[in-house]
């Protein structure tokens, strides 16, 4: 048994110089499934930042544009100092 457990340390040693044991494996996976949440949870935040944005911005101009300019006159330089 111990002759077993010797080869599969041996091979699991060479897999891990090369990245490519179990316990490299598994913490890749892991990694992955970090990141690919963290990119979720960054593009809703953005998103929902965005649709606030732009609702206040929708807001901000329909309350602009309800004031209107009845007339514009014009003066000579000389009066308008």
């Amino acid at each position: 048994m111990n002759g077993y457990w010797g080869a599969y340390r041996h091979i699991e040693f060479c897999l891990a110089e090369t990245k490519q044991d179990l316990s490299h494996e598994i913490e890749s996976r892991i990694t992955r499934a970090l990141q690919d949440l963290f990119d979720k949870k960054v593009k809703e935040i953005i998103t929902t930042m965005a649709k606030t944005a732009a609702d206040e911005a929708i807001r901000e101009y329909e309350k602009m544009s309800a004031f209107k300019i009845n007339s514009v006159s014009y003066r000579p330089l000389e009066a308008a100092a």
